[in-house]
């Protein structure tokens, strides 16, 4: 079985290139890769939809996930406080002041990759239970 370490780590390269690691999965037809794979669109998925649930209730307009949320105007500064606040308490991560680039934060999409690399860095996965505000 593979470590929950290993299996985070892996999602990193999975949200990365999900097509390739597929692929792969269907070539080798591995059983094994094919249950970590699942595992990662997991840990993905559940990423992606805690962060649309919180935007969904803090935001009246409907985002996808590529949409650049600062540039629509449809959030404002002390929000992006909020949204750093809101993963941190969420994901039970720190945003390093390095982390702190309008990139990481800018759509769904982003928000996304920028936690699950953080949970793959810091070798843990989502919290089982999740507080609801």
């Amino acid at each position: 079985m593979f470590s929950t370490r290993a299996m985070v780590i892996a999602s990193t390269v999975l949200a990365c290139c999900c097509d390739k690691w597929l692929m792969l999965a269907y070539e080798d037809r591995s059983l094994a890769r094919a249950s970590l794979i699942l595992y990662n669109k997991e840990i993905l998925m559940d990423v992606k939809t805690r962060i649309r649930q919180f935007l969904s209730k803090t935001v009246a307009e409907h985002i996808d996930d590529e949409d650049d949320i600062f540039k629509l105007g449809v959030v404002h500064s002390l929000f992006a406080i909020q949204l750093v606040q809101f993963i941190e308490k969420e994901f039970s991560i720190t945003a390093e002041r390095e982390d702190l680039d309008i990139k990481n934060f800018c759509s769904i999409a982003a928000l996304t990759d920028f936690v699950v690399n953080k949970l793959a860095r810091n070798g843990s996965g989502t919290r089982d239970e999740h507080q609801t505000d």
